[in-house]
């Protein structure tokens, strides 16, 4: 009996450390003071918690290790949940407002956006691993050649 409660505890161990979110997730706040003292794009994960195509990159796409490792690496990473509507940050808008003004119109949805706050690069859908891939080392050579 005891065996089995050890053996049951190891595998909800297990299953809880693959769940682990790899990115290094950065508030809205950060992100726009990080920018600040660096050349880092900020790369924004707009989702709904009702979006299966969202829980679906995330554990996919977004958990890939090796896709993971280069958005910790290049990028400012932000995820905003576009059903919220109450504000970021004393003077700061809400997600749901964020998402009206990059012009959101599904999920998921990824922005790329310069220090100059500009959209370098503008993903809408589902992105499977390898097209992830592409897009990522579109922007960083993008930014190597500005």
């Amino acid at each position: 009996m005891r065996a089995k409660i050890v053996l049951a505890l190891l595998i909800i161990l297990a299953v809880s450390c693959t769940n682990q979110e790899r990115v290094k997730w950065q508030t809205f706040q950060s992100a726009l003071m990080q920018q600040e003292k660096n050349e880092k794009p900020i790369m924004f994960f707009f989702y709904s918690t009702s979006c299966v195509y969202c829980k679906v990159m995330e554990k996919s796409t977004l958990n890939n290790k090796e896709i993971a490792d280069t958005i910790n690496e290049n990028f400012i990473p932000v995820k905003l949940n576009i059903d919220n509507k109450l504000p970021i940050g004393k003077g700061l808008p809400s997600p749901s407002k964020l998402a009206a003004t990059f012009r959101v119109r599904g999920v998921p949805a990824v922005f790329f956006v310069n220090k100059e706050h500009n959209v370098v690069k503008k993903l809408t859908g589902f992105q499977p691993v390898f097209l992830f891939k592409k897009h990522l080392k579109e922007v960083i050579e993008q930014k190597e050649s500005d």
